[in-house]
């Protein structure tokens, strides 16, 4: 299993699928808040890191994942999150990126 150094305190456990390998995985939030603590970076800032240097890297088949939640979407519950990224998806199917949302 691959980590990303310096973010153990947003390790939220491990998954995978049935006959794929265990990866680690990370709260989006909590990196966003380890970045702006430690980094001193703005909320902004600490996105926009997120997105390009851990989001936008592949890593191999051990590559962790981050897990987004309705709190690090300003959204109010699952449900909400849902349709936010259906939504999204639907768009990236029509030829729409909405990367700066």
């Amino acid at each position: 299993m691959l980590t990303l150094d310096g973010f153990d305190e947003a390790i939220i456990g491990v998954g995978g699928n049935l006959g794929s390998q265990q990866l680690v995985m990370y709260d989006a939030g909590k990196i966003v808040s380890i970045l702006i603590a430690r980094d001193e970076f703005t909320r902004d800032e600490a996105v926009e890191w997120l997105e390009l240097n851990i989001k936008g890297s592949y890593m191999g088949e051990y590559t962790p994942i981050i897990v987004e939640t309705p709190e690090t979407l300003g959204v109010e519950n699952v449900h909400e999150m849902l349709e936010m990224v259906f939504a999204d998806i639907e768009e990236e199917e029509h030829g729409i990126n909405k990367l700066n949302r």
